[in-house]
């Protein structure tokens, strides 16, 4: 039984073909000998032309229209009334060739009574198919059973998604006048009936699918749910099926937003598209976590054209062809740039020829524990390309450039923190220098999800059977949705007023690192394995600081902090000292990196970043 439902959908389409080419051959049979009342009359067979054109053309029609594209789905009163339009169409095709054909014995009200048997047979067959499968899912002892937890729209798309993939063998759902009933044969139960659901089923998932609930109400469920000990994934709200984000197909895990333990900062519309619709954009790092996002969401706010520049080769190309391949309506011009922003001529060459509107400076070696092992390479790339962006841009007159900075840049302890400082210090430079462009940048803690975050790490660990490693038990950091990210980036640029500010997203408390690989082995459906639980599933391996790290992170230096449009993006102006020699701090920093001076490069970028 396993083999026919791990059938590739080529073999499947395949089968429907044949089962439909002999059906057609039956109806039209049946059909004659049912006119003619004779089920045995020789010259019935003798028009084998006509059985075999009839269901050829069948094919032909239904492959047309599109019908072997859905083989699987629901027989509901859409799907008849579209085979009823299908068939109304060929019985005329078939009508007509009849009328020209002129062949003997075969009567012309053959064409009415025809296509009459032959929908009663498609329909009929395409029943027994789904309760086929539905047979092999429910009795198929190797399906993953899973409970749906929502019986309303959201619950009803789900089982139809998965419902020959995973055997649902509970619903829930809160509403009392919803209890009691079924859907698709599935009873509809309380909250309370849970427990002895996931026991006597052996559930190991449940599919949250309630997506008009406040973040509380949800979260208050999601809370509810883990205390059994099983993994928990979440449908697509409505939103981001219709903006394309997500597919109803697709199980969001819960865990990315619950780790924030915070609602989600929603942007203003309005401030995303003001320097992104009609303009021509260019993002550095493009083909990196920010980058790639500030990518996919500036492509759906009708930009002018998007230039996507990346020095790694790889990556650059993966975004190109997942651009290209997409179904988004491209109606625009979008450049993908192989460029090392170390070459200042290419840049200048670039800059000189595009006129462009806005940069989103997203390129930087950001690992903190690989840029100290590789202290020349990060100072290198991370000062010169935001100083090769800052004074190109002023030449050939961009309006708005941005700069993505970290929480690690204030107060710096490691390369990384230092490097970004210091580009701070050369936006600021270039606002005070030039007027007509723009200049500012945007602060901000650890993104969920992106490379070399905690929660990938976490994630494949888990999968791995553990452990789970965490530098130390009181690490905290500031964690944001790398959507967050990307849209506080494009937002800051429109907030910009040409005083250098560096904008910071409200992003709440710090979460503890510690605490949240316990909280990702729990939302796993596994327990966490210490001394008090000798026989949980995956342990906590404390591996002590990594070079440059730092216990937790701040994101003001003693900077005043003003309000914005948007009330959870505030702003503040910093403040360095000897700004006026940036340039000849940067042609110094240049030559120590041309002798390789390591330590004494370090100690003058602490010296000049303060």
């Amino acid at each position: 039984m396993q083999s026919i439902l791990n059938l590739n959908t080529f073999v499947k389409i395949f089968l429907l073909i044949s089962i439909d080419f002999l059906i057609s051959l039956f109806a039209l049979y049946l059909s004659i000998c049912l006119r003619i009342e004779s089920f045995f009359r020789p010259e019935i067979t003798e028009h084998y032309l006509l059985f075999l054109f009839s269901a050829l053309t069948l094919n032909i029609v239904f492959t047309l229209k599109l019908v072997y594209k859905n083989y699987t789905r629901f027989i509901d009163l859409f799907y008849i009334k579209y085979i009823f339009k299908i068939l109304f169409f060929y019985s005329l095709l078939f009508l007509i060739s009849i009328f020209f054909l002129k062949i003997d014995n075969i009567p012309r009200s053959i064409s009415l009574i025809y296509p009459m048997i032959l929908i009663i047979l498609i329909l009929s067959s395409r029943i027994i198919i789904n309760l086929f499968y539905e047979y092999l899912v429910n009795y198929n002892f190797k399906s993953q059973n899973v409970i749906v937890y929502g019986a309303g729209i959201a619950g009803n798309n789900l089982i139809k998604a998965i419902r020959y993939k995973k055997r649902i063998v509970g619903l829930i759902d809160d509403d009392i006048k919803k209890q009691g009933n079924y859907i698709n044969n599935i009873k509809i139960s309380s909250r309370a009936e849970v427990k002895e659901l996931i026991k006597k089923y052996n559930v190991k998932e449940i599919l949250f699918a309630i997506s008009d609930l406040s973040k509380v109400e949800k979260k208050k469920i999601i809370s509810y749910l883990e205390e059994f000990k099983v993994k928990i994934k979440i449908v697509p709200n409505f939103l981001d099926l219709i903006e394309g984000h997500s597919k109803i197909s697709d199980l969001l895990d819960p865990k990315i937003k619950n780790l924030l333990e915070r609602n989600s900062v929603e942007p203003n519309v309005d401030l995303l598209k003001e320097n992104i619709e009609n303009k021509t954009i260019l993002i550095t790092g493009a083909a990196g976590s920010i980058g790639k996002e500030i990518f996919n969401i500036a492509k759906n706010l009708k930009p002018k054209k998007i230039l996507a520049l990346d020095k790694n080769e790889h990556s650059l190309f993966e975004l190109k062809n997942d651009f290209e391949n997409s179904n988004f309506e491209k109606k625009y011009q979008v450049k993908f740039l192989l460029v090392n922003l170390e070459q200042d001529i290419i840049l200048k060459h670039i800059l000189s020829n595009e006129k462009i509107d806005i940069i989103f400076h997203c390129a930087a070696y950001k690992h903190v524990h690989l840029v100290e092992k590789n202290k020349l390479s990060a100072i290198q790339n991370n000062i010169l390309s935001s100083y090769n962006i800052c004074r190109f841009s002023g030449e050939f007159g961009v309006k708005n450039v941005v700069l993505i900075s970290t929480d690690k840049a204030v107060k710096p302890f490691n390369v990384m923190g230092l490097t970004k400082r210091f580009s701070e210090k050369i936006f600021q430079y270039f606002n005070k220098k030039n007027k007509k462009t723009i200049y500012s940048s945007v602060r901000f803690g650890n993104v969920l999800e992106s490379s070399g975050s905690v929660i990938p790490i976490f994630r494949e660990q888990i999968k791995k059977g553990g452990p789970l490693t965490v530098t130390h038990k009181d690490v905290k950091r500031f964690f944001m949705t790398i959507r967050e990210a990307a849209e506080l980036v494009i937002q800051s640029s429109s907030l910009s007023k040409n005083n250098g500010e560096v904008f910071i997203l409200k992003m709440g408390s710090e979460v503890n690192i510690f605490l949240l690989a316990k909280k990702m082995i729990n939302l796993s459906g596994l327990e966490y394995k210490n001394i008090e639980n000798p026989k949980g599933d995956i342990e906590i391996k404390i591996t002590g600081l990594k070079d440059g790290e730092k216990l937790s992170e701040e994101l003001l230096y003693n900077e005043n902090i003003e309000t914005t449009e948007h009330p959870k993006i505030m702003k503040v102006i910093p403040k360095f000292f000897n700004l006026e020699n940036t340039e000849i701090e940067i042609e110094y920093l240049k030559d120590l990196i041309k002798k390789g001076d390591q330590n004494k490069l370090i100690d003058e970028l602490k010296k000049i970043s303060k």
